[in-house]
């Protein structure tokens, strides 16, 4: 959502560096987030957990744009910290929520018409601060996205703008008016799902379970993260929840957004087991299927299929407008839709500084591997 572009006006910019002032800063975040009609992952209930229970040793660097009445028109939620790309050692300003969780979309969180006004605010304050960092890198972001671009300009000639593709968020477009059935005659599984729905219908207690109410949410919630061990044991764990910091992450932000009617947790049953459950998420008109788990020993049953069929057939009943399977380009999830997100990493770094320098050494990494990737492949073939 972009707005109509506010003329040209000067905003000053509050450096929030300390817990305390991102918990005060709850209410404006909150305000300009659903304001800016971006993705869920940019919101506070999800950024602020990911910070204090996955990044804490990130010195906060939250940018917020104020105008000359101290209203925030714009916030950029940043972390710095030292980290090393090749034998380059560095001082990187990335988004908070960029490792680990799996937040797609990240971006600039600014009011309608009010994003060039911020960026340009923001590319004052990071040349006025540039001996404090090396890299600005944004992982993340919707190929669509202006943000870098426009803070680049905003830079000047003295500061270089990259972007390498990084990875495809499969997602599809739920015409209004569709039913599931007018849906799933378009898909590739409508056959087989069709089937096997009917043979778990047959079964003693079969069931699925939608849960979105903030008071049961904890059982759940539960269930799932039972159900994704289960799945991912037999491949040496989840890459997804791998430890208990990451699980106690999720344990916050699925509270917090139970209680604004954002989060569903789906489980099929068969009599009085749990044998397959979908963690979703819900923001705007969008439902984004975030993390699922099964009982292996059931794979053979497509309990995993017959669910993902639930909840397109539920994020349809609800009027969504769009359904996004997130980040992977696994071949199941394009059985099911025909469309496509691509994210994207951009670095904006000081053509003086060290994070030219590691930029550099790092293209030569990345296209040494790549020519390794070819070899090999033209040897195997």
């Amino acid at each position: 959502m972009t707005g109509r572009e506010i003329p040209d006006r000067t905003l000053g910019i509050e450096h929030v560096r300390t817990l305390g002032g991102l918990l005060e800063l709850e209410g404006e975040w909150c305000r300009l987030f659903i304001a800016s009609g971006l993705d869920i992952f940019n919101a506070w209930e999800w950024l602020v957990p990911w910070w204090r229970h996955l990044a804490p040793e990130r010195a906060l660097w939250v940018l917020v744009a104020r105008d000359e009445a101290g209203c925030a028109r714009g916030i950029v939620p940043l972390g710095l910290h030292e980290t090393r790309i090749g034998l380059v050692e560095l001082r990187r300003l990335a988004f908070l929520g960029d490792e680990r969780v799996g937040s797609d979309y990240l971006d600039v969180i600014a009011e309608p018409g009010w994003r060039p006004a911020v960026l340009r605010a923001v590319a004052a304050y990071l040349r006025m601060h540039g001996r404090e960092w090396d890299l600005l890198e944004w992982r993340d972001m919707d190929a669509r996205s202006d943000s870098p671009c426009r803070l680049g300009e905003c830079l000047g000639p003295n500061y270089a703008v990259e972007n390498r593709p990084e990875i495809t968020c499969p997602v599809q477009a739920l015409p209004a008016g569709d039913s599931f059935d007018e849906f799933l005659s378009r898909t590739r599984r409508a056959s087989n799902y069709r089937r096997r729905r009917r043979w778990l219908e047959r079964q003693p207690g079969f069931r699925i379970e939608i849960c979105e109410d903030a008071r049961a949410v904890e059982e759940a919630r539960e269930t799932f993260f039972r159900l994704h061990e289960m799945r991912w044991a037999e491949e040496g764990g989840s890459a997804g929840i791998p430890d208990q910091r990451v699980r106690d992450f999720h344990v916050e932000v699925t509270g917090r957004l139970a209680e604004r009617g954002q989060v569903l947790f789906y489980t099929l049953w068969v009599g009085n087991e749990p044998l397959a459950s979908v963690y979703a998420l819900i923001c705007g008109d969008t439902f984004y299927y975030y993390q699922a788990g099964m009982n292996p020993a059931w794979r053979s049953k497509s309990v995993g299929l017959v669910l993902i069929g639930e909840t397109f057939a539920d994020a349809i009943r609800r009027n969504l407008r769009r359904y996004d399977f997130l980040r992977g380009e696994e071949s199941y999830k394009f059985d099911w839709v025909s469309e496509s997100r691509q994210l994207v990493r951009w670095r904006l770094y000081s053509r003086a500084g060290r994070g030219r320098r590691a930029c550099r050494i790092d293209s030569g990494i990345q296209a040494g591997k790549r020519q390794i990737r070819s070899l090999i492949g033209r040897t195997a073939s």
